[in-house]
Formats: structure tokens, C-alpha cells, sequence
């Protein structure tokens, strides 16, 4: 497989118009030309994964304050722009 001489990464996905760094906007990548996705991934629940692009919620979500302070099940209820994280 050739490699292209350009590469389309998405950092954030579409922060212009989506929240950022989840997996439902991740989804909506290949539809606005995107290869490649860049995400930042956070391990704050014991065995679980979250991808978040920070650690304080309230700048992408109704929520305030650091993950670290939700558990697993409340930080799934967060809404990020219209768009539940669980």
C-alpha cells in the first residue's frame, strides 16, 4: 500500500462544529474527508477507557468539574454538545 504525500489527521475531530474527542464525533469523520483521527485517551476508571480530549469536563460537557471526581456511571450521563457519552 502506498503511502499518500498527505495525510488528513483530525486533532479534536470537528471542534468547530461537534464537541470534541468522543466517539460519536469520531464517527462523523470520514464523512468530512478525514483519515485519520489524533484522540486523547484517559484511563480514570479502573479496566475502562475514555476518550476526552481534557481532564475537567465542563469545558466539552454540562458537567463541572475534573473526571476524577464521577464515577464511571455518572460521567456516561454527561450530555457534550447534544450528544450523551455513554
Amino acid at each position: 500500500m502506498a503511502v499518500p504525500a498527505f495525510l488528513n489527521f483530525a486533532h479534536r475531530v470537528a471542534s468547530s462544529n461537534l464537541s470534541e474527542n468522543n466517539f460519536a464525533t469520531c464517527s462523523k469523520a470520514p464523512d468530512m474527508g478525514v483519515v485519520h483521527v489524533e484522540d486523547d485517551v484517559h484511563f480514570p476508571f479502573y479496566a475502562n477507557v475514555v476518550v476526552i480530549h481534557d481532564g475537567n469536563v465542563y469545558r466539552t460537557t454540562d458537567g463541572a468539574s475534573s473526571m476524577l471526581n464521577y464515577t464511571l456511571t455518572q460521567f456516561e450521563t454527561l450530555d457534550a454538545c447534544g450528544i450523551v457519552l455513554g
